[in-house]
């Protein structure tokens, strides 16, 4: 074989449209083999053959060296931080209240680089990543993110019920299910707070991006005043499973609860209107849905109940005693009917009719039912939480919450949970 075997073959790769490196890789190779005086004289697609040969070969030992050094289904060795999506901590300088009344600005002590712990929450710890490629409020000041580290062992759990899910929930009950925020992790691997963002592995290298880094801008004393939701949450699965099963009724027909409870004296921003006729087709399913999620809530905190539950001495009436501070035959007073009643009425009328379609639309749907059974299920939450929840300040010890990043971070909050939790 000539030693010019290479320049041949180079020349047939030269089209305008081949990639310059793929080019030089075959030449170089043809090079090789035209040097070797035991190999047969190489045609074209016998250097092409033994390039990508090799080339399958280099890449399945990347691909084996990726699986041990990026393993998947995280947690595990190689990843155990994720972003918390959404969700996003100011970082405004704060205004010091000197004895003397005197307010005076101090610099935000922001530190790039660092990962400062916020609270634990089961087999999960909750940071504060002031990062450096950070987004900025409305103020211009720049923000820092939620890092969440967890344990391998929440494998062993049926379910995990994670932070991500569950502080959603308790900003959606907080705003009494008027915002339903998304939020999800984003994984990355050997994670390294003190550099930027774009230099750590991320599991998907898509999710470094400003997509990961935005969201809703919260003050660390807003943080503590959704603790004791988050610790009800945690503790609590059937208070878990009404919340989450609420929240998905309020997804598929969204409306203003506090408009829909509000005395008819009331000035009501929300009307709260029945569909046009040329709506009601497109609604009745999204309006089913609602019903039948919001009876889920209400049946997680409650049981089923039946037609003999309304009755004096029923098993429905010790389990409501049990778990609400709320008399079940006071009058709900948007339907003119007890609270107890309501709920007999609500399972066999409403939920069966929108659970058990038969190929029929149900035409007697009206909103105003619909928003009667979902605003009960509302008030049942409310009363739960009020009757196994604790307070802020529990929730914070049991929670570990990091008071320090409060005093340094949000000062006049931190005076004011200080003095709010006098008072307990």
């Amino acid at each position: 074989m000539t030693t010019d075997s290479g320049e041949i073959i180079f020349t047939k790769l030269a089209d305008p449209g081949e990639d310059i490196t793929l080019k030089h890789a075959l030449a170089d190779l043809a090079t090789k083999l035209a040097a070797d005086p035991n190999a047969a004289n190489p045609t074209f697609e016998d250097v092409v053959n033994t390039y990508f040969e090799e080339y399958v070969i280099a890449q399945k030992l990347v691909a084996d060296s990726n699986k041990l050094r990026f393993p998947k289904e995280p947690p595990n060795v190689a990843c155990l931080h994720a972003v918390l999506t959404g969700i996003l901590f100011n970082n405004i300088p704060q205004t010091e209240i000197a004895d003397n009344g005197e307010t005076q600005e101090s610099r935000s002590d922001r530190a790039f680089g660092t990962l400062i712990p916020m609270f634990v929450y089961g087999c999960e710890k909750a940071f504060v990543w002031d990062h450096q490629d950070s987004n900025r409020s409305k103020e211009g000041y720049p923000s820092s993110s939620l890092i969440v580290e967890v344990e391998e062992s929440v494998k062993a759990e049926k379910v995990w019920r994670t932070l991500a899910q569950c502080f959603s929930m308790a900003l959606c009950v907080m705003s009494r299910y008027e915002d339903i925020p998304e939020t999800e992790y984003r994984w990355i691997y050997y994670f390294d707070p003190a550099t930027t963002i774009g230099s750590n592995a991320f599991m998907d290298p898509s999710h470094a991006s400003s997509q990961t880094f935005s969201g809703r801008i919260l003050s660390y004393s807003e943080v503590y005043a959704h603790l004791a939701y988050l610790e009800l949450l945690q503790r609590d699965e059937k208070y878990y499973v009404a919340v989450q099963n609420l929240m998905s009724s309020y997804s598929s027909h969204w409306f203003c609860t506090i408009c829909a409870l509000s005395d008819p004296d009331h000035r009501k921003m929300h009307k709260n209107r029945e569909p046009e006729i040329w709506e009601r087709a497109a609604d009745i399913p999204r309006m089913d849905v609602a019903v039948v999620q919001a009876t889920r809530a209400a049946e997680a905190l409650l049981g089923m109940p039946s037609k003999a539950d309304a009755q004096p001495n029923s098993r429905l009436r010790k389990r409501w005693s049990g778990v609400l501070n709320l008399d079940p035959d006071a009058i709900f007073s948007i339907s003119g009917i007890s609270y107890i009643e309501f709920y007999v009425d609500m399972y066999e009328d409403m939920r069966n009719a929108a659970a058990h379609s038969r190929g029929t639309l149900p035409y007697p749907v009206s909103r105003e039912r619909i928003l009667k059974t979902q605003c009960f299920a509302f008030i049942l939450q409310y009363h739960y939480f009020e009757k196994n929840g604790v307070n802020n300040r529990d929730a914070a010890v049991r929670l570990r919450f990091n008071y320090d990043l409060l005093r340094r971070r949000d000062q006049i909050g931190y005076k004011q949970i200080l003095e709010y939790e006098a008072k307990l």
